[in-house]
């Protein structure tokens, strides 16, 4: 890869081009800039794109800045997307060892329960001390108190980011 030209360096490329960059008005000259920076390879194909056929730079800046919108809109998800995965890895980071048993059960939960019925239900599947668990869980704002459309009390679940994560963080 050759890297990015100066100013200047792209200048110089527009003069040599007489009839594909050099065809352009300085409004569109700068709009080219802006969208494909001074990359020679990017400059030398819209060059040759442009030769013979300066009508053609007025459909292509047309079209940059919807296409740039919508690829930065799917750059922008994915950044959100790794910001969301380093945080569920940060907070399962800190989830000791001895206590991950409970939590995966609990991840496997449709519905918010009460502390009372999770601790039977823990218990039921050879957890020590659930309640205990439970707690921690709660306090480091692993599980919520929620409130399920069809109970009518409330109980504890695990975040959906934290339940929801991909097997391979499991």
């Amino acid at each position: 890869d050759l890297g990015e030209l100066s100013r200047s360096g792209c200048r110089k490329l527009r003069f040599l081009d007489p009839e594909g960059l050099g065809s352009l008005q300085e409004d569109a000259w700068s709009q080219v800039l802006d969208h494909l920076g001074g990359h020679p390879k990017a400059l030398e194909l819209l060059g040759g794109y442009l030769r013979g056929k300066p009508d053609r730079a007025r459909t292509l800046l047309k079209n940059f800045g919807p296409a740039i919108q919508t690829v930065d809109r799917k750059l922008a998800a994915k950044h959100q997307d790794r910001g969301r995965s380093l945080l569920i890895e940060t907070v399962l980071s800190q989830v000791p060892p001895e206590r991950l048993p409970t939590f995966d059960r609990l991840c496997l939960l449709e519905e918010p329960l009460p502390a009372e019925e999770l601790e039977i239900l823990l218990s039921a599947d050879g957890i020590p001390d659930p309640a205990s668990d439970i707690a921690w869980l709660r306090d480091h704002g692993l599980l919520a108190r929620k409130v399920s459309p069809s109970a009518l009390a409330g109980g504890d679940a695990v975040h959906r980011l934290l339940s929801a994560r991909p097997e391979q963080q499991k």
